[in-house]
């Protein structure tokens, strides 16, 4: 069927709560393969949507109901730009040796955690030790569970972890409170988290704004056993650290915020700043910045269009060196991508 006819038809389904498991399996696969995506992922993105359904039968109608809010449009958000980071996971663990040990998966900023539900799924849980939920909104352990999205102290929101702890996921999902702009955060998240691992950390950062990209490579640079890392980079950092002159060193090289800011934000959910159109070359400066900031040779920029014409897509793709057999936590063997993708946010 047609793309242009399905999504008459979903649009309509959507409506009547998509009561009809067909119906709906069929709108999801196309929403999540549409435009290049599915070209370049396929079987994935199929898989993808497969899951999704899944979880629409076994969850309770609540639980179902807050994940797929807003005609699921946080869902396939979420899972479209998930699966080229998925993809780089599921290849690059089949590459390590099972004596390797069971691998961690870190995600940053994982916001309702989409990311690690879906490895969780889709990995063999024998071969993960857990996958670990990192983001500001989390409440503290002990904490009274929020509602979702229920504002914190100090306005800050916090998430509903119902998902993560009242059902039972192949691969264990466990959450951890952290503001990742604080340098003292990310020396905790090297002696908790990634030093006492018990194997190879896999370091994953989708949609991470501004400076975050910075403390997630400065993360991994530091992580005796990180193997593999991938970060969607995605808005500029703010002219706040120009006008400081500002200047960033990752690993042995060093940049002025000057080069890569820009001024604008959103209010409301409304851009106020410049025309996007024009950012595209100050992005694939940012994007080039922190690819030379990993000191390691197995590492590639990737270009995967979600929203056609978006700035963020104006990326270019790097050769790729295959990682070693001999996969330990010595960072000349790991596996690094940049994959610079438009978020359809955005």
């Amino acid at each position: 069927m047609e793309r242009d006819y399905l999504f008459g038809l979903g649009i309509d389904l959507v409506k009547q709560s998509l009561d009809h498991e067909e119906d709906f399996a069929v709108w999801l696969r196309c929403a999540l393969s549409e435009g290049d995506l599915g070209k370049q992922f396929p079987s994935l993105c199929q898989r993808l949507a497969e899951v999704a359904c899944s979880w629409r039968q076994r969850f309770d109608p609540p639980l179902w109901a807050r994940l797929a809010r807003d005609k699921c449009s946080t869902l396939i958000k979420e899972a479209r730009e998930a699966v080229p980071v998925i993809d780089f996971v599921i290849r690059h663990l089949g590459e390590l040796g099972e004596a390797h040990g069971q691998v961690t998966i870190v995600d940053l900023c994982s916001g309702l955690g989409f990311l690690g539900m879906f490895l969780s799924e889709l990995l063999p849980p024998e071969r993960v030790h857990v996958c670990l939920l990192l983001d500001q909104a989390w409440p503290l352990k002990g904490e009274n569970q929020p509602s979702e999205y229920s504002p914190g102290r100090r306005g800050r929101t916090r998430l509903n972890w119902d998902h993560i702890y009242q059902l039972a996921w192949p691969i264990p999902l466990v959450t951890r409170r952290c503001d990742l702009k604080l340098p003292s955060t990310h020396a905790q998240i090297l002696s908790r988290l990634l030093e006492p691992a018990p194997g190879p950390v896999f370091l994953l950062g989708i949609h991470l704004c501004g400076v975050l990209s910075i403390r997630a490579i400065e993360t991994f640079n530091r992580g005796p056993k990180c193997v593999g890392f991938v970060l969607k980079p995605c808005c500029l950092p703010s002219m706040h650290y120009a006008r400081q002159q500002v200047s960033w060193t990752l690993g042995s090289h060093t940049f002025a915020a000057a080069e890569v800011c820009c001024w604008g934000r959103y209010r409301q959910n409304r851009w106020t700043g410049p025309v996007k159109a024009t950012l595209g070359p100050r992005f694939r400066c940012w994007a080039e910045h922190l690819h030379r900031g990993i000191p390691w040779t197995s590492k590639a920029i990737s270009r995967v269009e979600l929203v056609e014409g978006h700035y963020q897509d104006e990326a270019w793709p790097l050769p790729v060196t295959k990682p070693e057999t001999d996969v330990t936590s010595d960072h000349d063997h790991s596996s690094v991508r940049l994959t610079t993708t438009s978020a359809t946010s955005l």
